[in-house]
This record gives structure tokens, sequence and C-alpha cells, in this order.
């Protein structure tokens, strides 16, 4: 990747509960995205459509029972499901994104973006997008502890 053609982050958080493997941290967080940020989704698709972004209405939801390679979770792809991680992604025409939830020992689990940009409108997009998504990946962690799907 060539340098400002891209963008990554990484969150790390622990759970108490080592038990629980990656694909239930996964729906645990992505399952049922707080209100706050479902709205800013579909503020954002209804915005970017109109530059042929590829939108879909329930962000990056999924099921229990959806969480396999190969399945939809909203516009992403699940590329791996194992205990030990979930890696989802989606490529278009101006950009590429990968996100990645891994458990590495003892309960300790990343969530990382990467994102490759490809055209001049997937870099001002994601110029627009990274304050937003610096939050909405946070706000969305710290939202399934407070729900009490993550412990």
């Amino acid at each position: 990747m060539a340098k400002g053609k891209g963008y990554q982050d990484a969150f790390a958080f622990q759970l108490k509960d080592q038990t629980q493997d990656a694909r239930r941290v996964y729906l645990a967080i992505f399952g049922q995205l707080p209100k706050p940020v479902r709205f800013m989704i579909s503020l954002r698709n209804k915005l970017v459509g109109l530059f042929g972004f590829e939108t879909s209405p329930e962000g990056m939801a999924t099921t229990a029972n959806k969480i396999k390679e190969g399945a939809k979770a909203g516009a992403m792809t699940i590329l791996k499901a194992t205990a030990d991680e979930v890696i989802v992604g989606s490529e278009e025409r101006h950009m590429a994104v990968w996100l990645s939830l891994q458990n590495h020992e003892d309960g300790l689990y990343t969530l990382s973006t990467r994102v490759n940009l490809y055209t001049g409108i997937g870099r001002a997009y994601m110029q627009v997008i990274k304050p937003f998504h610096k939050v909405i990946a946070a706000y969305s962690i710290e939202s399934a502890f407070k729900a009490d799907r993550l412990s």
C-alpha cells in the first residue's frame, strides 16, 4: 500500500469471560448496533450512495446462524469465522475494507480496520469518515459492554 493511500486502526479490549469466542463477540458488538450508530450508518448510506459506494440498510448486523465464511454481514462478506478470529471485508471501485476481530489470549481482543483506497473519491470519503469511524468503533464496543452482551 502506498503512503497516503490507506487507513488502519485498532481497538483493544479485555473480556472477563474468557470462554466467549470471536464469533460470539462479533455478534455482541455488531449484531445489535446502538441507535446513534444505526442513524449514522443510515445517513452515510444516503450520502455515499450518490457517489457509487455500496450501501446496506442494516449496517454490519448479522445473526448467529449466519456467521460463517461467505455469508453477508451488511455490505461486508465474512471472509473468516473461527473461535479466534472473524474477518469481514468488501471491495468496490473506490476502496477495499477489512475488519478483523481477533482473540489473542485470555480474553484480550483487538478490533482492527484496514482500508485500501483506490480513487480520489475514496480518499476524500476516508478523510470525512475517519473521525466518525474512530468514535463509532469505540462506542459500539462500549455499548456491548453496557448492555451486558460482553463481560
